[in-house]
């Protein structure tokens, strides 16, 4: 991530020491704050052992019971002379009682707190904060604390990195949500008034590039990235000290416009954390990878307006047979790339169609391989099937993978510019669950033997129906299918990839539990 640097010299130094006194400020902040908290947790544990009440404490040393009440919350740590009075009111020693040391059973508890996830991560966001988070736990802390250790090893266990966890805790924001951001929106609508830009598709990348020219001023420089054997697989770069924008000269119109569209974003709605390349590898705070989600989202918002997009998007909808050159027309009209397409149908599908039960997911593919990975994804149902799985092949009867298959085959024949689109009725023979698919592949740039497909798919319950009436077109297929071949119980499917291993496991397992059950039965 490119970070400003600090100069050499008597200015630097200064500089390095106004930023280390910061930070030596926030981690003190921090640490007092942890450690009210675990006042509070030990101070709430005595007290539930020897079976008294915040009345009977009360009367015995005097405090008050909001203000035993406050500090059981982590919200105040008490003088030494009132710690005394509660170490004798509870018979604990004093060392004991100011420890940060937890028993065992909240040992878990202690770690969560001081290993810095909760300290990088907007819990404000999901209605939270460390006291909410304390006050669950002293109504359970036996069953509170065994879950959030089963979390950490399991974390541990899958190698589940503080990035891994911010983007995790995105997509839940996002969930919540149901991935629609009014507020943000309405931000689209002030900007497109503020600049007298008129919303009608496409917005031209040189109105957007004179945007950030004139207005930001920026330095936009494409001369940099594109050639260098290192740096040519970055989309951007931002440099802040000069704001300058290193874009790859490989990128198509649309992703330029994208990243133009994002870099406004920032400005306009003043995101001052922030990543400072396109790629979000080492992401190092959850508010960078927030703030990237907010500009993203407006970026999306304002090239695909909703209100226009809306009315587009209705009429297409509303159709008897599946047209797939609809589609494509509506997305280039738009000059939006596939992945852009989609999502923001991840926005308003929920919030406009009450199409609320659907997923979204992009997977990444070499060219010639027999490798496909989901590396984005997000459940809007958490009823619905998981698909990130690790060491397993996913089914290759999902049209997810058979555009990108397709693709591979136009792309040996020479054919550089296809844009392969399926639909289909994904049925999961272990669920039962049945949804309407659209997958569209494409490939990657600036990394053109890598390919991506994105795919939307709904459950198809009666809102669907309603609002989709294509979905009966016979010409879309209905597929059984499942999450990965390992597990999969088909016989007769030419597309898999792996034996049923897993599968097999699994009714063993289910032999031994019926012998066992019937040994059972006749003692």
């Amino acid at each position: 991530m490119v970070f400003f640097c600090l100069k050499a010299g008597r200015k630097g130094r200064f500089l390095s020491e106004a930023v280390l006194g910061f930070l030596f400020l926030r981690q003190m902040v921090d640490m007092e704050t942890n450690i009210r908290l675990i006042f509070g947790l030990k101070l709430k544990e005595l007290r539930t052992q020897q079976k008294l009440s915040f009345a009977q404490l009360s009367e015995v040393t005097g405090l008050s019971v909001s203000y035993l009440n406050e500090i059981e919350k982590g919200k105040k740590y008490p003088k030494q002379d009132k710690i005394l009075i509660l170490c004798n009111a509870l018979n604990t020693e004093y060392d004991e009682l100011v420890s940060l040391k937890l028993n065992p059973k909240l040992a878990p508890i202690n770690e969560l707190l001081t290993n810095g996830f909760l300290d990088n991560i907007q819990l404000d966001v999901f209605g939270l904060s460390k006291q909410k988070l304390v006050e669950m736990v002293a109504k359970a802390p036996s069953r509170v604390s065994a879950f959030i250790s089963t979390l950490i090893k399991t974390a541990k266990t899958n190698n589940l990195g503080t990035e891994n966890f911010y983007f995790a805790s995105l997509r839940s924001y996002q969930e919540l949500h149901n991935n629609y951001f009014e507020e943000i929106e309405d931000q689209v609508d002030e900007f497109l008034e503020q600049f007298e830009i008129d919303p009608e598709p496409p917005i031209a990348e040189a109105e957007l590039e004179d945007l950030l020219v004139q207005h930001y001023n920026y330095q936009i420089d494409d001369t940099v990235l594109g050639d260098d054997p290192v740096l040519s697989e970055f989309r951007c770069i931002y440099l802040k000290t000069q704001k300058k924008l290193l874009v790859n000269h490989h990128l198509s119109s649309r992703q330029r416009c994208f990243l133009f569209a994002k870099e406004i974003a920032f400005n306009f709605m003043k995101l001052k954390e922030r990543p400072y390349r396109f790629s979000l590898f080492n992401v190092d705070s959850f508010e960078k990878a927030l703030n990237n989600f907010k500009a993203s989202y407006f970026a999306v918002a304002l090239l695909l307006n909703r209100h226009l997009f809306l009315q587009d998007l209705s009429r297409d909808l509303d159709n008897e047979k599946w047209h797939e050159n609809k589609f494509l027309d509506l997305m280039n009209k738009y000059n939006a790339t596939p992945e852009m397409f989609l999502s923001r149908l991840t926005n308003l599908l929920p919030s406009q169609f009450g199409i609320s039960r659907l997923f979204f997911h992009r997977v990444h593919h070499v060219v010639g391989s027999n490798s496909f990975q989901i590396n984005k994804e997000l459940n809007m149902d958490h009823s619905l099937t998981v698909h990130t799985l690790e060491n397993e092949h996913y089914c290759r009867r999902w049209e997810a993978i058979g555009v990108l298959q397709e693709l591979d085959e136009q792309l040996k024949q020479g054919i550089t510019s296809a844009t392969p689109v399926r639909v289909q009725r994904r049925h999961y023979l272990d669920t039962g669950d049945e949804f309407l698919t659209l997958s569209i592949a494409r490939t990657m740039s600036p990394t053109p033997n890598e390919t991506v497909s994105v795919t939307i798919g709904a459950i198809l319950d009666d809102q669907l129906k309603e609002a989709m009436p294509f979905w009966k077109d016979p010409a879309i297929k209905r597929v059984d299918v499942h999450r990965s071949c390992e597990r999969c119980s088909l016989t007769d499917c030419a597309q898999r990839a792996a034996k049923p291993i897993l599968l097999d496991k699994l009714r063993y397992q289910e032999k031994i539990e019926l012998a066992l059950a019937e040994l059972i039965s006749k003692q």
